[in-house]
């Protein structure tokens, strides 16, 4: 075999054998995914994540493709990293708003929230109140999902966290005799949160 033929012959095999590396198969990505979400059912969220991410660079066009964005939202999620889930979540319902996981992701965006929200009345409660808006517009746009009830139960335990705060203000407005304060904390708690 002379020089030219053994080089084509090389550069061929190198191609073909870059078709299928690292789990992808160019031709294969119902295959691929199924490599790239293992980690992710073996609880390997770090590596699902770099795995998935490399997938829908490899295969953005695939019907996978979403349900690979949604398992890194999911990792994110799991992994405590609130705020990069929000994103992920929040994206994945821009990019495919009739996608039949479109109330879990609007869900979790909400609970995203909510994590990283404090939960002491002394605290600012600018998380909850996102939460419970992203909440409310599940319940608007999907008020029979199976999550719909529990986003339900979420706002009204923020409300309650988010009255309490504002009580806390109120009380120290009173404490430290600024009765018009005072006064406009509670009269504002009044309106919005008794029934």
């Amino acid at each position: 075999m002379d020089g030219k033929k053994l080089l084509y012959l090389s550069i061929l095999l190198a191609l073909l054998s870059s078709c299928v590396t690292d789990g992808y198969d160019v031709n294969n990505p119902q295959e691929s995914y199924d490599n790239a979400r293992t980690p992710y059912e073996n609880r390997n969220y770090e590596i699902a994540i770099k795995r998935l991410g490399e997938f829908k660079s490899r295969f953005p066009y695939s019907r996978f493709a979403a349900e690979a964005e949604l398992l890194i939202a999911h990792s994110q999620f799991e992994l405590g990293k609130y705020a990069e889930a929000s994103v992920a979540y929040s994206t994945f319902v821009r990019l495919h708003p009739k996608h039949k996981e479109v109330p879990l992701a609007l869900y979790r965006v909400g609970l995203s929230y909510w994590k990283d929200a404090p939960d002491s009345a002394d605290r600012e409660q600018e998380f909850t109140e996102i939460a419970i808006n992203k909440w409310q517009a599940l319940v608007s746009k999907y008020p029979n999902s199976s999550f719909a009830e529990e986003a339900r139960q979420h706002i009204k335990e923020g409300q309650r966290r988010i009255a309490e705060s504002e009580q806390f203000v109120a009380n120290f407005y009173c404490r430290k005799g600024h009765w018009h304060a005072c006064a406009y904390r509670n009269e504002q708690i009044i309106e919005r949160y008794t029934e």
